[in-house]
């Protein structure tokens, strides 16, 4: 079973910084069967950093215009368009893949509660108390 999950990724530290982060959380040997189940489209995993930044300075270039944070597209011509939706339209490419590889789906999804991911996991964790600093 697979769960797809949208983010902004602009978090401070700059946009390599970002991608650094998520394309090692991506490719989590202990989630990923040691590498096995990582996979990719027009880049390779080892690179995928380079190349994003690349397709970036290459937007720039053909454009003129430096669009900051944006992901731009495959073409480099154009910016990545999210689109209301999206979600749900990821999902059913998740769960296409899942069905072609024998794996279960979530079969009746709920509708997003609204509640941004720290607020729901932050529900599940114990309460705790502030750590005081010695005086």
């Amino acid at each position: 079973m697979a769960t797809t999950w949208l983010k902004s990724i602009h978090k401070g530290g700059g946009i390599a910084a970002a991608l650094g982060l998520s394309v090692d959380y991506i490719s989590d040997s202990d989630k990923t069967n040691e590498g096995e189940l990582i996979d990719s489209y027009e880049c390779d995993p080892r690179t995928a950093v380079s190349e994003f930044l690349m397709s970036k300075r290459e937007y720039e270039h053909i454009t003129g215009r430096n669009q900051g944070n944006n992901s731009v597209n495959l073409n480099c011509d154009g910016k990545y368009q999210d689109f209301k939706r999206s979600a749900i339209a990821l999902r059913r490419v998740s769960d296409q893949i899942c069905i072609e590889h024998g794996l279960s789906i979530i079969k009746n999804p709920g509708l997003s509660q609204g509640r941004n991911r720290s607020d729901y996991l932050g529900e599940q964790k114990p309460k705790t108390r502030p750590c005081l600093k010695n005086q």
